[in-house]
Order: C-alpha cells, then sequence, then structure tokens
C-alpha cells in the first residue's frame, strides 16, 4: 500500500522580478519535464515579494510528460462532475509511473473530484476540492473542505480533510542543474496544501496524508510551470508506514511544438516562438484556404484567409496555440508559442 499511496499522489536571480498571473489550473497539454533530485535539500520556505530561490546541486534522474484528456463514460459515472483528466507519466531509471488527476471547471472555478494510481482510488465524491479561480494573482488563497472514498484492495474507507491554494510569492528562481549550468527566472509561486484524514470502517483517523505542492509560473512558457515540486508525508500507523518523499520537475519542452510538422513541411507557419508575426508558409500546390488560430481549451481566438500569408497576434496572450490550416486535400495542425 506504501508504494500505491506514493504514485496516486505523484502529479499530480538575474532577471528583475515581478507579478505574473497563474494562467490555469491545466498545464499545457504535452508539457515535458527533467525529473530532478537534490545533493542537498531545497529551500522553498520564502514567500512574499521580491523573494529570491538559489536550488543548487540539482541531477537530471528521468522524465515525465503531462497529458490533457477529455474524461470517458466509466470515468464520468465513477467521478461524478468530471470534465477533464490530467494525465502524468514519470519514467525514472527502470521505472515507469503513471497518475491521474480528475477535476471539474465551472466558469473559471477548478475542484479536484478524484485522484487514481495503478491499484488506489481516492474518490472525493462527497465533497470535490475545490483549487480555487483562475488566473490567480499574488495573495490569492482559498481554502475548501474535501470529502470521499477510498478503494485499496483489500482495504476501502472514507476520508475527510481540507485544501489551501495561495499564490504567496514572486520573485527570481535560480536553478543550477549538474551538466547544464545556471539558468534563472522571474517568477510567481503557487502554493497548494492538502490535509487528508483516513477513516476504515468503524476506525476514525487510522491515518493522515499530507502533501505540499509548489509551481513555479514564468508566462514566456505559457501554462506550464517552469519548476515544480511535490512533497507529502503518509502516517499510517496500522500498516507500519511513516514516509516522506519529495519530486521535483523542471519544465523542458513542449511535445509536439517542433514534432508536429505539417505535410512534408511544405505547409506551415514560422517563426516558432512567435512574438508580433506569424508567417504563412506554402510550398506545395496545394490551395490553403483558412488559418484558424485555437487555444488549448478550443476557444477560436481568430480566424482568416490565405491571402493574408501573415497573422498579427502581438495582442495575444503568452501561451501554446495551435494553427489548423483547411488546405486542399485536407486540414493541418500545428503548435506554436507566443512569447
Amino acid at each position: 500500500m506504501k508504494t500505491k499511496l506514493l504514485q496516486v499522489l505523484l502529479l499530480t536571480s538575474m532577471f528583475s522580478f515581478g507579478q505574473q498571473s497563474i494562467p490555469s489550473y491545466y498545464g499545457t497539454d504535452g508539457a515535458k519535464y527533467s525529473v530532478l533530485s537534490s545533493t542537498t535539500p531545497i529551500n522553498q520556505t520564502g514567500s512574499g515579494a521580491a523573494v529570491t530561490w538559489n536550488f543548487d546541486q540539482l541531477t537530471e534522474i528521468g522524465n515525465s510528460t503531462d497529458s490533457n484528456l477529455i474524461p470517458t463514460a466509466n470515468e464520468t459515472t465513477s467521478y461524478p462532475n468530471t470534465t477533464a483528466v490530467t494525465k502524468n507519466v514519470a519514467t525514472v531509471g527502470s521505472i515507469i509511473t503513471t497518475s491521474l488527476v480528475y477535476s471539474k471547471k465551472v466558469g473559471n472555478v477548478v475542484s479536484i473530484t478524484a485522484a487514481k494510481g495503478a491499484n488506489l482510488d481516492l474518490n472525493f465524491s462527497t465533497d470535490n476540492a475545490t483549487i480555487g479561480t483562475f488566473p490567480m494573482n499574488y495573495n490569492y488563497t482559498n481554502t475548501d473542505a474535501l470529502a470521499g472514498t477510498y478503494n485499496y484492495p483489500p482495504y476501502t474507507g472514507t476520508f475527510t480533510g481540507s485544501v489551501t491554494t495561495t499564490v504567496d510569492a514572486y520573485g527570481t528562481l535560480n536553478l543550477n542543474i549538474v551538466g547544464s549550468g545556471l539558468v534563472s527566472y522571474p517568477v510567481t509561486r503557487l502554493k497548494s496544501v492538502q490535509n487528508i484524514i483516513l477513516n476504515n470502517g468503524v476506525l476514525t483517523n487510522v491515518g493522515t496524508i499530507v502533501q505540499t505542492t509548489y509551481g513555479y509560473y514564468n508566462s514566456s512558457v505559457g501554462n506550464a510551470p517552469v519548476f515544480r515540486t511535490n512533497m507529502y508525508t503518509i502516517n499510517v500507523p496500522l500498516l507500519s508506514i511513516n514516509e516522506t518523499k519529495l519530486q521535483m520537475e523542471k519544465f523542458i519542452s513542449f511535445l509536439g511544438v517542433n514534432e508536429n510538422q505539417l505535410a512534408t513541411n511544405t505547409i506551415g507557419i514560422y517563426p516558432n516562438p512567435v512574438e508580433d508575426v506569424l508567417n504563412i508558409q506554402n510550398k506545395s500546390s496545394k490551395r490553403i484556404n483558412t488559418i484558424t488560430i485555437i487555444d488549448l481549451s478550443g476557444r477560436t481566438i481568430l480566424k482568416t484567409n490565405y491571402n493574408e500569408k501573415e497573422i498579427n497576434v502581438s495582442s495575444m496572450q503568452k501561451g501554446v496555440y495551435i494553427a489548423s490550416i483547411e488546405a486542399e486535400g485536407g486540414n493541418f495542425t500545428q503548435k506554436f508559442i507566443k512569447k
């Protein structure tokens, strides 16, 4: 039970500093991360304005990828109110860990409906855990109760607790990774703390789970945090479990930004990333009819025809978008970053 409990919870300065909004609970689909270890404990206690975090002696030990999915019919039945699924697949050595977090979004308010690992199922069906309203700015805070059932055959029971979410700091993040050197980012930090009490049948408070996550956001990479950590302490005396674990991840790239090229690279867009003007390239004999730009939630940002051959995107928010190109012979898509 110890290993599965840990797996399900796993997801889950050289610059001038400044406040930046936390744009969304949902990271960018296809975001890739390096999984890191540190020879010395990192210090994340600093909070407030103009903080400097120095995380050195970091070593890459693996990688992970995030995916944003639509829930299946079975998932929405098992986890009522679910509108989105966040999947994380992490590889460290020969060990591959898959975690799923289920959530609902009503307007701009996001709540957790369930979390699932290989054999452990945490269902927040009694009381969804509300994370808060996005976008979030510095000094935002929200606390909400949570409750539900857990299933880890042959163990089942209920749980209660709370989740507190705060945008508690902004400043400069310095990362020193062995083999890569020092990188610095102006960031705003999102902190979330879950306190869960486990019950088993008539036995109450048989164990506790405390999970603290930090996400350090820089607007140049859209919704993906440039660095994130998950620390959780699990204490179940009846099962002799008392363990604390920390996982650290640094953003690498977006899966598909340079991989999802259009047919034979004859139809496409450039530059990528783009700041002001997106150019349309067509070296084929196929006629391009329209170009539609869509954000990662599926919302159409703009639509134009090929006669313009360039699109002014200077007014668009920073982040990752999809260019959908309708041409003779089929439709093609390409992800791009607006910086």
